[in-house]
Order: C-alpha cells, then structure tokens, then sequence
C-alpha cells in the first residue's frame, strides 16, 4: 500500500460542476457537482437527472449531499434516490467516538473508522492528493452500513490522470466501476460509470468557481 501524505487546500471556496451525461451515443440527462467550504466545514452534492426520452423509459432524479471537516472527515450524509420506480432516502449522522466514528442511520449505529469516504466526498479528496505517477493508493469507503477498502489505481497519461477506484463491492457498480479523469489542474473533466443496466459518461461543459 502506497500512501500520499501531501494534502494541498482547494484554491477556490465555491465551486459548481456541470456535466452533460450520455448513455452510449444517446444524452441522457446531466450531472451537477456542487462544493462549498463554509468555515471549517465542507459541503459537496451531486445531484444526477436524467432528461428528454430517456426519462420516459427510466427516471433518474437523484441528489447526494455529505458534509465534511477540511481533512475530509465525514460528519453528515443524506441521500435521495429515485429510479425508475424505486425510491430511497437516507440520512446518517457520523459521531467521534475514541479512536473510531459513529455511523447513525434511522434505528441503526455502525461503528466505523474514522477516515472513511462516501463515493462523492472520494471525487474531491483525491483532488487535494499529490498523485504523481502511476501508483496504486487505498482508501476507505463507507455506503449503505458497510465500509469498503477501496485500491484506488492512478494511470498518469500526459497532463491527465485517469483514477480508478474499485467500487465493485458496493451495490449499485457493475465490476467495471467508475473512473474519474482529472486535467492539470484536477478538475475532473470526465466520469465514466459502468452500472447494472448501462454505461455513463459524463463531459464536464461548464465551471463556475468563487
């Protein structure tokens, strides 16, 4: 296990992301990442909404929301999911305890450590990291009560990274999972997510930062 250890401040205290996402040659809909640093605490959504055709044959209105401490130490995260006709909502209030943190869903406490990421939250750690060359990191993942050791490998083509977590364990990737493409500056240009029922790619087309 290789661990990078230079953490560098995000230069900008607002920042939207907006993606237009394409199932294969089809759009699909759109992808918006939202960050804020409000005093010591950082709060980052996505927010996925598919439109046009492809909401007729399958709905996605889905929002991600967790809050974190400037070392990305997750203190909140809430949910809302819907697919087609499934629908989800989720909120966990994380606590410190000792040495660990305190995962508390609706009559439920799991006990995990305390650097755990959500799958969001993952996206902009990885933007503070030194990621060098090609190299292999891991991290620790928390989703639906489980937490997940996560090699995250790191391919450096040029002036662009391609950063491959190994997401299979969690639900709702398929084995390829997710890969994330960030340019010289760490913006991730691109994301691609290979699920159960089809392939996404999503093109960053507009920054807006503060």
């Amino acid at each position: 296990m290789i661990l990078l250890v230079w953490l560098v401040v995000l230069p900008f205290t607002q920042e939207v992301l907006e993606y237009d996402a394409y199932f294969g040659p089809i759009k699909a809909g759109y992808i918006r990442l939202e960050y804020e640093k409000m005093g010591d605490t950082l709060r980052i959504c996505e927010i996925q909404q598919t439109t046009g055709i492809v909401s007729w044959f399958y709905k996605v209105a889905d929002m991600y929301e967790v809050l974190t401490d400037t070392s990305f130490r997750v203190m909140y995260y809430e949910d809302s999911v819907h697919e087609g006709n499934y629908r989800r909502r989720t909120r966990v209030r994380f606590i410190p305890v000792s040495e660990s943190l305190l995962a508390i869903y609706d009559g439920d406490t799991v006990k995990v450590p305390q650097h755990v990421h959500t799958v969001i939250s993952l996206i902009y750690f990885l933007r503070t990291l030194d990621l060098g060359d090609d190299t292999t990191i891991r991290v620790l993942v928390h989703s639906n009560k489980k937490t997940i050791d996560v090699p995250v490998d790191i391919r450096k083509v040029g002036d662009v990274w391609e950063v491959a977590p190994h997401t299979e364990e969690l639900k709702i990737f398929a084995k390829e999972g997710m890969r994330i493409y960030y340019d010289s500056d760490m913006i991730p240009f691109l994301l691609k997510v290979r699920f159960f029922f089809g392939y996404l790619e999503a093109q960053l087309k507009n920054r807006v930062v503060k």
